[in-house]
């Protein structure tokens, strides 16, 4: 068995292939790549697979197949080829044809007019090659043109006419290129465009206007380029967007939203830059904010009306940062908070003020307050018996603050101490939606119905961190107890039924020696 083991971790080794060589390799004479393709498959749909082939061009659709055409084709793949040049002639042939995915080529320049033989073409994917330059007139003509990914590529620079005339543009991929500008313009003529995605580039001047005509926008990427400050003016034409990336940047200030309203912005995504400051009226414009990550950044501390109009708020990240002190009554507003990270900072005084919206919304677990220094105090105390989670938490906190809780009966200094907890006026009347939970916040006005309200918290915390079994884990349990019990009835009928064989047998056995003992003292000639 050894032997076995040591042969076929052999194989296995011999086998794999270094995939820096399969990469310089590829297309050339010395290509070992597995070719999982021989040859185009056709699928339902009329689906044509080349991929993993020696082609240099697109195949033609009349030589593929002997008895058949594949000009009918409307999805074409030919990832991971050998292609170095999209041309008119190669693909004149696909008439029909509505998705074309050539990514992980060498195509290095998209000539103008390629595609204009293919008017029904809805999607185009080109990531992973090494293109340089798109000329212009391209993309003239595909009026019904819904999807183009350009990642992974060389291109370094985006005109006003590489995207013209593409009125049903939805979503454009340009992540991971080495565009360093975006000027005036640029997506001017993509009215209906509503993803864009220039994440992973170098970008770091955007001009005013380089998002005008972008009014149906609703998620702008700008992830991991060099953008050390932005301009309100260049997102006043975004009055659609939803969601702005703007992490792993340089940004040294939050922007500037207070001058423009975004009534449709729910996620904003900050983190990793190096913003010091952040003031109230920063998110005043933004009424729907629902998830703003802050993590990794400078911030030092935050003022109790930083969230004041965001009432909307789910997710708070303010992970990462350098501080020290955050307003008691921050989020006294944020009346259908769930997720509240505070981790690596440098907090002392814990306020349970911060965790009423929390822990009322049924997601007292989901949060992270570790790595900073926290002071013993009376709100860690009433924490941990609101929840009544002892372990979650232990790492967290001081090990003077467990005293009275391991023991319930140990008398605490917090036991009868008052507590000041936020009067939330917003808060009062409101209700969560109906897949979540609702939580009394009328209990924050006097400390006896506080008191009562922990108590219920804790009954029903302690009920829900029993094992809970819906209709599915019952059939489940049935049926596995089931097929225990039918496995063991099983064994029990095959041993039974071994132990009668072997008795038979046994039985057989003593018969017919008893014959033969018959029949050798009855015949006296075999002596």
């Amino acid at each position: 068995m050894g032997k076995l083991r040591i042969l076929i971790f052999w194989v296995g080794a011999c086998a794999a292939v270094d995939p820096r060589i399969v990469e310089q390799e590829k297309c050339t004479l010395n290509d070992r790549r597995v070719s999982i393709y021989p040859e185009c498959m056709q699928g339902s749909n009329l689906i044509l697979w080349c991929d993993y082939s020696n082609y240099t061009r697109i195949p033609d659709p009349d030589n593929i197949y002997r008895s058949k055409s594949c000009r009918n084709t409307l999805k074409l793949f030919v990832n991971d080829s050998c292609i170095s040049e999209l041309t008119e002639d190669q693909l004149k042939k696909y008439g029909n044809i509505e998705a074309l995915d050539c990514g992980r080529n060498k195509i290095r320049i998209l000539r103008r007019s390629v595609f204009r033989n293919n008017p029904n073409l809805k999607e185009i994917d080109l990531s992973r090659n090494y293109i340089k330059h798109i000329e212009h007139g391209t993309f003239s003509g595909l009026s019904r043109l819904e999807f183009i990914s350009m990642s992974s590529n060389l291109l370094d620079e985006i005109v006003e006419s590489t995207f013209g005339e593409l009125d049903s543009l939805q979503r454009l991929s340009l992540h991971n290129n080495f565009i360093t500008l975006l000027k005036n313009g640029t997506f001017r003529y993509l009215r209906h465009l509503k993803v864009l995605d220039l994440t992973g580039n170098e970008i770091s001047i955007i001009e005013d206007g380089a998002f005008d005509g972008l009014d149906e926008l609703e998620m702008l990427h700008l992830d991991g380029n060099k953008i050390t400050g932005l301009k309100i003016s260049i997102l006043e034409s975004l009055r659609n967007l939803k969601v702005l990336t703007l992490s792993h940047n340089y940004l040294t200030s939050f922007p500037p939203f207070q001058r423009t309203y975004f009534p449709h912005l729910h996620t904003l995504d900050v983190s990793r830059n190096r913003i010091s400051a952040i003031e109230d009226s920063n998110l005043a414009t933004l009424p729907k904010l629902q998830n703003l990550k802050l993590r990794d950044n400078e911030l030092r501390s935050m003022q109790d009306d930083v969230f004041s109009t965001n009432e909307e708020l789910r997710m708070v990240d303010l992970s990462g940062n350098n501080l020290t002190e955050i307003g008691r009554h921050m989020f006294a507003n944020s009346c259908h908070l769930e997720e509240l990270n505070l981790s690596d900072n440098r907090l002392k005084v814990f306020y349970l003020d911060w965790y009423l919206s929390v822990i009322g919304n049924g997601h007292p677990l989901g949060n992270d307050i570790g790595r900073n220094q926290w002071e013993c105090t009376c709100d860690i105390y009433h924490l941990h018996k609101m929840l009544r989670y002892k372990k979650v938490w232990r790492q967290t906190f001081p090990s003077d603050c467990y005293a009275g809780l391991d023991n319930e009966r140990q008398p605490t200094k917090c036991e009868n101490a008052p507590l000041h907890l936020t009067p939330s006026y917003h808060c009062k009347k409101k209700t969560r939606t109906k897949s979540s939970k609702r939580y009394d916040y009328e209990a924050a006005y006097d400390v006896s119905a506080v008191r009562k309200q922990m108590e219920l918290t804790t009954i029903s915390s302690s009920t829900e961190s029993l094992p809970t079994m819906n209709v599915s884990t019952i059939v489940m349990l049935v049926a596995f107890i089931t097929a225990l019990l039918a496995a063991a009835t099983m064994v029990v009928t095959v041993i039974y039924l071994r132990r009668r064989h072997g008795m038979r047998h046994e039985k057989q056995r003593t018969s017919e020696t008893g014959r033969e003992d018959s029949i050798y003292i009855a015949d006296p000639t075999s002596a």
